[in-house]
Parts: structure tokens; sequence; C-alpha cells
């Protein structure tokens, strides 16, 4: 005769698919984050493993480590050259490792969602203490530049699908990199000089439009040879408008690029020919030739969440003469994202749980047994 579950058991299973179905208000979130540009308040252990993601549930961060060295872009890309004049003292305006990510990690409380950059390398040429805004000033370098994207509704074809677009003085618009159908944003964080801004794709008028950038407290970059971090928070707006929706219970779908900076985007890599002439161009592209020599190219020196050096490359050069590279959303080179899961179940709901569990067995062994 087959024994048939107890009451208390059945209980538990709905319990936790209830947990499961909804958001919990009892999720871990994140101890109070100070963003100064110190990384000392992210206490999640990292993976052991270059190239591969994990969720620290006593810290409450997800944790991206990079590989080294893997800040080429396709393969080909070089740095500019250009020298600049920072306190009376002329020095090279990029560094190698300004490009060469290092790790990322995620979090949140019931105020923000906070995100942590490392890079190899961060030069400081006052690009916080002095840029006004998100205008370029001839006596500071423009250096580092981030994307993160993020799919917050997981809806197939639903939000934008390029990473970074602008318009240069001929009227042309730049596209950068396009995400797969599966994972088109609807938020994108891009930091530039000393600025973070919020962009978020309206489905009404098709069109992206800023959501939010440069309240108090936002963003701060730390260079020093132990942090070479650039630290940020975004503010949760419930509405979606203003800020981040609530992560709490959620899944979320990101992307990460990393580049050099110019003029609030991504800037284009040139042609050897024209990066030889130009100190403040990047080379090994394969720009059009022209004044401003835009091409399909990527214009992303480091991606996250590839899972490799080789994968990375394969996928950045995946752009054609009238066409740019779709990032792969899975096989033959992997996901080009990476998906959170939802917050655990807080330890407290755990011990009740188990508690109600050795309960019910009690209860079927006086029953069956």
């Amino acid at each position: 005769m087959r024994k048939t579950p107890s009451i208390l058991a059945l209980l538990l299973l709905l319990s936790i698919l209830t947990f499961s179905a909804l958001p919990s208000a009892n999720a871990l979130r994140h101890a109070p984050i100070t963003v100064d540009g110190n990384p000392s308040d992210w206490t999640g252990m990292p993976p052991v493993a270059d190239n591969t993601w994990l969720y620290d549930s006593l810290a409450g961060e997800w944790i991206w480590r990079d590989t080294l060295g893997d800040d080429k872009g396709n393969g080909s890309y070089t740095y500019p050259t250009a020298y600049i004049v920072v306190g009376g003292v002329n020095r090279t305006a990029f560094s190698p490792g300004d490009f060469d990510l290092t790790e990322l990690r995620i979090a949140w409380n019931e105020t923000y969602v906070f995100f942590l950059l490392r890079f190899v390398n961060l030069t400081d040429n006052d690009w916080v203490a002095e840029s006004a805004g998100w205008v370029s000033s001839p006596n500071i370098a423009e250096t580092t530049a981030v994307a993160i994207c993020i799919d917050t509704d997981r809806v197939d074809a639903s939000g934008f699908d390029v990473v970074d677009t602008t318009t240069d003085m001929m009227g042309s618009v730049r596209v950068d990199v396009a995400l797969p159908s599966s994972c088109y944003w609807e938020y994108m964080l891009e930091i530039c000089l000393g600025d973070v801004v919020l962009w978020r794709y309206d489905p009404v008028t098709m069109t992206v439009v800023e959501a939010t950038r440069n309240f108090p407290g936002m963003f701060a970059a730390a260079d020093t040879t132990v942090t070479e971090t650039i630290e940020c928070a975004v503010k949760i707006d419930a509405a979606g408008l203003e800020g981040l929706p609530d992560p709490e219970g959620q899944e979320w779908a990101l992307f990460g690029f990393v580049g050099s900076q110019d003029f609030e985007h991504f800037r284009e890599v040139a042609s050897t020919e024209v990066a030889s002439t130009n100190a403040w161009a990047a080379g090994g592209g394969e720009g059009n030739g022209g004044a401003d020599d835009i091409g399909y190219d990527p214009d992303a020196f480091d991606c996250a969440f590839f899972a490799d050096k080789p994968k990375q490359e394969i996928a950045l050069n995946g752009f054609t003469d009238t066409d740019f590279a779709v990032m792969p959303p899975d096989e033959p080179l992997g996901p080009s994202y990476r998906v959170t899961p939802e917050f655990p179940l807080p330890f407290s709901f755990a011990l009740i749980a188990i508690v109600i569990l050795a309960a019910s067995f009690k209860l079927r062994k006086k029953l069956y047994l």
C-alpha cells in the first residue's frame, strides 16, 4: 500500500513554492556600503577560477572574476599613446591595464543597487576631480569607460538591442555592439569621466531616455596600487523611471563592457594607419579610413562574462563591413552574459523549514509505521 505524504509535508512544499514564486521581504540584503572607491566594505569571497561567477550568500554579493590580459578587444586593439600634463608633469594619458577588468561585483539594499569594478590599472588624470559634467576637457585624459547592460524583464526581443550609440559630427550613428534578442536591455549603466548615467529604454516611444545621473554618493574611483577600483550606487525606484527597479526576488541578465572614453561614449577604435598619426586614437581596428575612421568595430577592449579570452575575441571580431557584432547567447562561444538568480531564502526561514520537515517525518512515522 502506497503511503501518502503528511499534511505538514504538503504545507512545507507549498510554502517553498510560494517563496520561490514571490519576492521575499526577508531576503538577504547587503550591509551598508559607503561609495568612496574603497572596496573594504565588500566582503564576499571571489571565485577561485578566472571567468567564473558566483553568489556569496553570506555577503549578499554576486561576483565575477575576469581573466588578466584580455584587454585587446578582438585580439588586435592597441591603447592610445597620447601624453598629457597633470600637475605640471608630462606623462602618458593611458597606462597598460586601464581597460583590463579583473572583477565585477553587484549587491543591493533597500535603497540602492551597488556596483564595484576592479581593474589591473586605473590611471588617475584627475578625471573625477576636475571633469565638469560630461564635456571632455583638453587638460584631462579621457580614460576608462564602462557600460553595464541589464535585462530586467527577461522577455525575448523586449528592450533595446545596441550597447552604445552616439552621433558624430557628420550625423552618422555609431553603433558598437548588439545584444542577443533573448537579452535586450531595459537599463544601461554608463560610467565615463567622473559621471554615472543610467539610461532607460522607453517601450512606448521605443527610444532610450535618461533615467538618472550624478546624485550625491553615487560614484567614486580609487586610483591606488591596492584597489584600482570604480564604485557606484544606483538608486532603486519602484516605478523604474528614475532609477533601477527593485531587484528583490527578480532575475536579471547582465552584460559588461570596458573601453576607452571619448566625449561621453566609447572611443572609436581606428585602423592601425590612423592610430599611427593620431595619438588619441585606439588602434588595431577596421575603420573605414575616413576623418573619424568610424567602422563597425565593437570598441570594447574587455568584457565581463565570457568563458575565456579566445571566445571573447572571436565574438568581438564578429562584425562585418556593413554590420556590427552580435554577442552570443549560447554555444559554441558560450553566453556573453550572466544571470542573477533570485536571492536565496533567509536562514531563519530555512531553519523553520527544517523543523517542519523533521516534524512531518515524526508524524508520518506515527501514522504509517
